[in-house]
């Protein structure tokens, strides 16, 4: 499968770092009695990732398990920002959540399969800084690790119906407590501020909006258009103002 491709004839600047703390080299399985099933790793192995299943006996399946998530946290922890311009963004055609190829030589990464994780646009200068990652870290990903499936049936002893009803009843809560952390996107229109069919008004030295010398009324236009078609609209719009002796109207 083919995806679309960046490289440094549309790269303005590139930043490419690998967070330590989430990049593991070794994978290390502990299952039924505290016994280790499976010990996978590359190169020095110095950054393991220790994973406790009380149910798992089969060595086999714990090495398949190992490799899986040693590969997978190869790529957590990755990160690529770089700037393009608006038409280049265009031309790509990407959204959140797309997968592009990155070449960029001068920064290591030739081929690689990264997936978009963030979009900024700056409408004064007409470009967009995007960031990539090298695999989302899902919410499927967590509740697997956090949470899991009836693992017993399948690898070791039958669960008890008390250990049943505790997995079934921990599983709720934690999906509770993520469904409860809410994330809201805010946009913040910074100055010095894109001011759109304004009438007697022009930017002050702290690029706020006021009023030309001489002139009584004005009026100007805000635009915020967040870049992504995942944006569905606004919850809350607030602004702020100083009308002195005057008065303000918005219009929304």
């Amino acid at each position: 499968m083919s995806y679309p491709i960046i490289d440094d004839s549309i790269v303005l600047d590139a930043e490419y770092s690998e967070d330590r703390w989430k990049l593991k080299n070794r994978v290390i399985y502990v299952g039924a009695g505290g016994e280790v099933l499976a010990d996978v790793s590359e190169g020095a192995g110095d950054m393991p990732l220790v994973l406790h299943d009380p149910f798992l006996t089969d060595p086999e399946e714990a090495q398949r398990r190992a490799k899986i998530r040693l590969a997978l946290n190869k790529e957590y922890g990755r990160s690529l920002r770089i700037t393009i311009h608006q038409r280049d963004f265009k031309d790509l055609g990407i959204d959140l959540g797309d997968t592009c190829t990155i070449n960029l030589p001068s920064i290591g990464l030739s081929g690689e399969n990264m997936v978009l994780l963030g979009i900024e646009y700056d409408p004064r200068s007409l470009r967009y800084r995007l960031e990539f990652g090298g695999r989302k870290e899902l919410l499927e990903d967590w509740l697997d690790e956090k949470i899991g499936g009836d693992v017993a049936r399948r690898f070791g002893q039958v669960m008890t119906l008390p250990e049943e009803t505790s997995t079934l009843t921990y599983s709720l809560e934690a999906i509770a407590r993520i469904q409860g952390e809410s994330r809201y996107v805010k946009y913040w229109d910074k100055p010095p501020l894109t001011l759109y069919n304004a009438q007697n008004v022009q930017l002050d030295d702290h690029g706020w909006a006021e009023l030309i010398s001489g002139a009584t009324e004005g009026s100007f236009e805000a635009k915020i258009l967040p870049p992504s078609e995942m944006f569905i609209g606004f919850m809350d719009v607030t602004w702020g103002l100083d009308k002195g002796d005057g008065s303000v109207t918005i219009k929304i």
